[in-house]
């Protein structure tokens, strides 16, 4: 099951293009954390993870 926040990441990279790797290696994150917020087993990601993910998306943190 994908989560509210794993379809809202998700959504601009695939758009782009990008693989979930492009966008770990953009946002300085690990790919498992990628991994776990797109499939929902991440019931609160970190504030920072957050914001680095939007920054990479190049989006605001309150629309994750």
């Amino acid at each position: 099951m994908t989560s509210d926040t794993g379809k809202t990441i998700k959504a601009p990279w695939s758009r782009r293009g990008w693989t979930q790797e492009r966008l770990a290696k953009v946002a300085d994150v690990d790919i498992a954390t990628i991994q776990r917020l797109e499939s929902g087993r991440t019931s609160r990601p970190r504030q920072d993870t957050l914001m680095a993910l939007a920054a990479a998306l190049g989006t605001d943190v309150n629309k994750l």
